[in-house]
């Protein structure tokens, strides 16, 4: 590399030039190149845009406002399909997730009964009314404890 005034050979980490004293000026790089749009069909084709263009040619100013609507509603139309889609999508795969969690919940209302009934039989036996409240108590907060765990699982 070579000063722009002077034309003086340049090291690689010179701030001003040996030659003439001026100070170095460099250029950025240029910005990487834009990523490549995702695949997949166009929004919308770009004959459709052409035949609007070539509709407002035909029909001159006085239908430009009917034309450029037209193709806006096309173009909205699509735009909606498409993030329809997008949220078919993630609802399906979110929906598997809730409708395995609710059996999960169901699951776990069972096992809670089907433990706590007898657990209640037996506390009350043995600790009465105050084992009960326990037993009650345990059953309540182990259930508390594995709901919290499901939600911040997903």
């Amino acid at each position: 590399m070579n000063c722009a005034s002077c034309g003086t050979p340049l090291p690689p980490s010179a701030l001003f030039c040996p030659g003439c004293g001026q100070r170095l000026t460099f250029q950025r790089p240029p910005p990487p190149p834009t990523p490549p749009r995702p695949a997949g069909p166009p929004l919308i084709a770009r004959e459709e845009l052409q035949a609007a263009v070539a509709a407002r040619q035909e029909l001159g100013e006085r239908m430009e406002a009917e034309v450029i609507d037209a193709f806006l509603d096309r173009v909205e139309r699509a735009l909606d399909a498409r993030i329809e889609a997008k949220v078919r999508e993630r609802v399906g795969r979110s929906g598997a997730a809730a409708a395995e969690r609710a059996r999960n919940f169901t699951g776990r209302i069972a096992a809670s009964l089907g433990i706590g009934i007898p657990l209640t039989a037996i506390a009350g036996g043995i600790g009465g009314v105050v084992g009960i409240i326990g037993v009650w108590a345990a059953i309540v907060v182990l259930n508390v404890y594995y709901t919290e765990v499901e939600k911040r699982r997903d």
